[in-house]
């Protein structure tokens, strides 16, 4: 691992401790102020973020103590039971069932007569985010699948996939526990579940219904069929891995808004039916930065041939401006702190060539 990609993941897991540090005893406080109502539905945060129609969310309710005490929950009520209903009260747990898109509030009231209530949106969900966590058992950074795509593998690929996160039309990420993504699936030796995707022989493809009531498709094609058309760019703010913690918004596309602390960015190449390439493919891809002293690049994805250098031209700074080579496009991106306007990333594949643009 290079020097500057180990400085960058330790500052990264230096502010996820911190972080995490800090959300263990926190949440959002009510609108008295006399409780905090914590998120306990796989957010990781702690934080009350929109909640998803169609799911199930519980919250934690503490006093606001620097180090709270769980308080048991006499009553909960919702004002609009249109928007969600109570579904249980457990000690200091309340679980809500979302019904339909707007906002309602939930009051409690504590077995000691203290009352509190806070605003909950909630909105509808529009895709579940999978984590792809490993490629025949070599360990992928930051690999994203989408259960309204449709993907490509190679016979013999074995994709893993991790955790996964409920997220808006406009790539907001959303609370609430949900039915798994997809459901499971076969086609001759192909096979599809929310664990990982196992490719069949050539020709062998999966369809199944999904939890937005939509579809997820996996076929199995010949290496020799490789053929991008097209490259789309998915970004979400630095984590660890496997969507964790500060995953709050996922954008997709080739305009991209430049997050504070850095982002994450995997491009992935698409043929001409718009399936997704996800197996073992060699995206042997070049990168042109403009405005390279702005960002920093670091290379995050799989291993270049002999494991040469993938950075082929440098600017006065050090900053890497021209890459080639690549297996796999795959970035941890920062910017600088008094950069301003945009950077384009300027992307061929095979014939394929897109601009990837940065607004810092």
């Amino acid at each position: 691992m290079n020097m500057t990609l180990t400085k960058t993941l330790q500052h990264i897991a230096t502010s996820a401790s911190i972080l995490m540090l800090a959300v263990a005893c926190t949440g959002d406080s009510g609108s008295s102020g006399k409780l905090r109502f914590q998120d306990k539905s796989g957010v990781q945060t702690n934080k009350v973020l929109p909640a998803a129609v169609g799911s199930t969310v519980t919250y934690n309710i503490t006093n606001t103590a620097i180090q709270p005490r769980n308080q048991e929950i006499d009553t909960a009520t919702s004002s609009d039971e249109k928007i969600f209903e109570i579904q249980s009260v457990n000690e200091s747990r309340v679980t809500i069932k979302p019904l339909k898109a707007g906002k309602a509030k939930l009051t409690v009231v504590t077995a000691n007569e203290k009352e509190d209530s806070i605003e909950i949106e909630v909105r509808d969900a529009d895709t579940t985010y999978y984590s792809i966590t490993k490629l025949n058992d070599e360990k992928v950074e930051q690999g994203v699948l989408d259960v309204n795509g449709k993907y490509n593998v190679f016979p013999g690929d074995v994709v893993t996939l991790g955790s996964y996160r409920i997220f808006d039309a406009d790539g907001h990420r959303l609370s609430g526990d949900q039915p798994r993504g997809f459901a499971k699936g076969s086609n001759g030796s192909m096979e599809v579940s929310t664990d990982e995707l196992k490719a069949g022989a050539a020709g062998d493809a999966v369809t199944v219904n999904n939890a937005h009531n939509q579809s997820f498709k996996a076929r199995t094609v010949a290496k020799d069929d490789y053929a991008p058309t097209k490259l789309v760019g998915y970004a979400h703010e630095m984590t660890l891995g496997d969507l964790d913690l500060g995953v709050m918004l996922m954008q997709t596309g080739k305009d991209l808004q430049m997050q504070d602390a850095g982002q994450m960015l995997r491009i992935y190449p698409q043929d001409a039916e718009g399936y997704t390439y996800i197996g073992s493919y060699n995206a042997d891809a070049s990168i042109t930065v403009t405005n390279p002293d702005a960002v920093t690049l670091t290379y995050i994805g799989a291993r270049a041939e002999n494991g040469r250098d993938v950075c082929v031209a440098r600017t006065e700074e050090d900053k890497c401006k021209e890459y080639s080579g690549l297996p796999e496009i795959a970035f941890l991106i920062t910017s600088a702190s008094d950069a301003t306007g945009t950077v384009e990333l300027k992307v061929k594949s095979g014939s394929v060539t897109e601009t990837f643009t940065l607004k810092l």
